[in-house]
């Protein structure tokens, strides 16, 4: 029964009897219920040594895991522009009958938790809100048609206004469930069952917003195939199992294919999305710096626990190659204490790197279709006097605030305090008062801002000295963030070496081609030159 790329399944020898289960067995099954009517021979899309590598990979963590009581696991992998099944691992051992080993991980409908969060953070990238947009985690009730429900994070913290990059990387369910508020669940349903979520058949009204959180059974192979279609720019197309069919005679069989691309996010939302989903930093407050989806390339990866650690997920996706994993157990056994990243996501990357063997990863994204402007983390908008240097954040063209951060001030008691005992506060909105005072943040609530001088206009990006060495696993698409802190209506220019002046405009950022060699950028404001950076590109 090898099902190796190009070999072929013949169905008559699948009657035999054997002395152990066959690999892709479960594949192997339903290739068989699929097959044309008359078939014999069937030439799949597995590939046979990556299918045997996954399934070591399966059994070797699930042994490391048994302490934990994670019993099962399954595996995809799909090519992303074919949409070939490279490999399908359905359980640890189909003849472990204790285990319910013949039952099928990849097609079992279990709750996917947050793996479903990028479909709907995805949505509302394309409906107006940016990476930088501000959502409130903190305590929140919601009421239903079942009375009141009050969402909570993973880490039983709630942590304040956070940007929809950090609500979406560290995985926060307040945040989620906010976004989901706005944009409705009848959207986000109908944007799911495009991107082929099949199995969400009940109404909208039905999942409600805990559709966000994962309150919907889905398939593995649903999961795999929607991040694939993630990777695809937004498009998604059915996978494809089979090759070809002859019958017993070889003649050729037709195998019916639906090639039809449904979109069912723009691309320029997708683009973005990807940026964020791949950004290990923004992610490392909740799950740190060294975990399982630090890989040696770029990966958008994502994943999910459902209730009680029942089942838990991880699915990412590079420009090849697209992976999914599930871990639990079929009978419904909780794990204990094992979440996405921990369980499922050490097969995941594991799988990931077997996948990607001998390939070369292409770029995920191409940051020079983004504006980059410094944004302060507490109110999203362009970061302010008192912000510090604020954080880069990346923005489809024409998105980037304009507004400037007042959230930062320096108050006093009365106006004629303001030159001797002036003090920082932050100014923030109602709701995240309580939050504030809980970590012991300065509010200005009750008093003056004092006046603040207007802040002199210079160069973020780069900074004098600045040492840049192109990346060769990029073949193009690499440049140089300039960033410049200005507000107001000012004449902003920048000059490269002996180049004329480029205007810029608010957010007052743009690119520079990386070339090799030492460079010399000058700040021009209102027909002035006031600032000179000197860097350099290997």
């Amino acid at each position: 029964l090898a099902t190796a790329r190009a070999e072929q399944l013949d169905l008559a020898a699948a009657q035999e009897p054997s002395t152990g289960p066959p690999p892709a067995l479960h594949f192997v099954q339903r290739a068989k219920s699929r097959a044309p009517a008359g078939a014999a021979l069937l030439e799949t899309t597995i590939d046979g040594r990556l299918q045997q590598e996954v399934e070591r990979i399966v059994d070797d963590e699930l042994g490391a895991l048994e302490q934990r009581r994670v019993g099962q696991a399954a595996v995809v992998v799909l090519d992303n522009a074919s949409g070939n099944v490279l490999a399908w691992v359905g359980s640890r051992d189909w003849s472990d009958d204790k285990g319910l080993g013949k039952n099928d991980g990849v097609t079992a409908l279990r709750q996917p938790g947050s793996a479903l969060k990028p479909f709907v953070y995805g949505l509302a990238l394309s409906r107006g809100l940016t990476a930088a947009t501000v959502l409130a985690d903190v305590e929140t009730t919601l009421a239903t048609d079942t009375g009141s429900y009050a969402p909570r994070n993973y880490d039983e913290r709630v942590h304040g206004p956070v940007r929809l990059r950090a609500a979406l990387q560290n995985s926060y369910n307040i945040p989620a469930v906010h976004v989901a508020e706005l944009l409705g669940p009848a959207r986000i349903l109908a944007t799911l069952r495009a991107a082929g979520f099949s199995s969400l058949r009940e109404s909208a009204e039905h999942y409600g917003v805990g559709i966000v959180l994962g309150d919907g059974d889905v398939t593995l192979l649903e999961l795999a195939n929607g991040y694939r279609g993630l990777a695809n720019g937004g498009v998604s197309t059915p996978v494809v199992e089979l090759r070809s069919a002859r019958d017993a005679a070889g003649v050729p069989l037709s195998v019916p294919r639906d090639d039809v691309p449904r979109r069912f996010l723009p691309d320029d939302a997708v683009a973005l999305l990807t940026d964020v989903l791949v950004d290990d930093l923004a992610r490392a407050p909740a799950f740190g710096l060294d975990n399982a989806l630090d890989l040696p390339f770029p990966v958008a990866a994502k994943t999910g626990t459902s209730r009680a650690y029942v089942d838990n997920w991880t699915a990412g996706f590079t420009r090849e190659r697209t992976v999914a994993v599930w871990a639990g157990n079929f009978d419904g056994t909780p794990m204990k204490n094992v979440s996405g990243i921990t369980g499922a996501g050490r097969i995941f990357r594991r799988a990931m790197l077997a996948a990607m063997r001998d390939m070369k990863p292409g770029p995920l994204v191409d940051p020079r279709r983004f504006e980059t402007a410094p944004v302060c983390p507490l109110t999203g908008v362009l970061a302010g006097p008192r912000c510090g240097h604020g954080i880069a954040e990346r923005f489809l063209p024409g998105t980037a605030p304009r507004a400037v951060c007042e959230g930062h001030a320096r108050v006093a008691t009365s106006a004629e305090a303001c030159a001797a005992r002036a003090s920082p506060a932050l100014d923030l909105a109602p709701r995240y008062r309580s939050w504030a005072r809980g970590e012991g943040l300065a509010l200005a609530d009750g008093q003056v801002r004092c006046h603040e001088a207007p802040r002199a206009v210079r160069l973020l990006s780069p900074v004098d000295g600045d040492e840049f060495a192109a990346d060769p696993t990029v073949p193009s698409g690499q440049g140089i963030p300039v960033r410049v802190d200005a507000s107001g209506e000012r004449d902003v220019r920048v000059a490269l070496d002996d180049a004329p002046p480029r205007a810029l405009s608010p957010p007052y950022a743009t690119w520079l081609d990386a070339d090799p060699g030492a460079h010399q950028l000058t700040l021009f404001v209102d027909g002035r030159a006031v600032q000179t950076v000197r860097y350099r590109v290997d």
